[in-house]
């Protein structure tokens, strides 16, 4: 338990009330308010974001992309700003989620990023819309995996990668999901499987795309 002159020594207070660090989220001391919220506090950058949770531990995510392949222009219809997405991996230790639409209603954990090397001030928002390898290398920097269970467990991970087409974003040929996956096992970004806010985009197999970002780092 901290009191407020404490709290505000070291962090930036959130919430009214009697102070206690329950785990900060960016800068942040909780109050006991926030801390029995669940002590989610998204960077001031972010505004208000959509929440999804994903996983056996429901484990919430924030919404940072919607893609569109019938909108106009590069097809993002939905993006959250490259100071929230930096704010909030940098929080998280490292991770986003990208889920894809077959059908444009129903969408599927299709893979996720999860950092494995500590880079400070890594634009995690320009390599999702432009996937390149600079201080970016599957099993050096990161890893890849098909849904957020196994990114927790570790369980199978992507073994391959490549980057490095300026219109082709997060994961370009990345590859491959877990082969007993409900939705396309086996499959990797090849075929025209990847985020693509570019005159890619009418290529992309789904109609629609979605990123998301947890605001604290994954369970352990």
């Amino acid at each position: 338990m901290t009191d407020l002159t404490d709290c505000s020594n070291r962090y930036t207070a959130v919430g009214s009330g009697v102070f206690r660090q329950c785990g900060t989220s960016g800068g942040n001391c909780l109050s006991i308010a926030v801390c029995e919220a669940g002590g989610i506090v998204l960077p001031a950058a972010c505004g208000a974001l959509s929440q999804l949770t994903f996983g056996s531990a429901q484990t919430p995510f924030y919404k940072i992309f919607d893609w569109d392949k019938s909108a106009a222009d590069t097809g993002v219809t939905f993006d959250a700003g490259q100071g929230c997405v930096n704010e909030l991996f940098s929080d998280n230790g490292g991770v986003w989620l990208m889920e894809v639409s077959a059908d444009g209603t129903t969408f599927h954990e299709w893979s996720v990023y999860k950092s494995i090397k500590d880079r400070a001030g890594f634009d995690a928002y320009g390599y999702i819309k432009s996937w390149r390898s600079s201080n970016n290398k599957l099993n050096q920097d990161f890893k890849l995996y098909t849904d957020v269970n196994d990114a927790i467990s570790g369980g199978s991970p992507w073994a391959s990668c490549n980057y490095d087409d300026s219109a082709a974003g997060f994961p370009r040929d990345c590859c491959c999901r877990r082969s007993n996956a409900a939705f396309e096992p086996n499959r990797g970004g090849s075929g025209w499987g990847f985020f693509a806010p570019s005159t890619y985009k009418g290529n992309i197999r789904w109609p629609k795309v979605r990123l998301s970002m947890p605001a604290a780092p994954l369970p352990r």
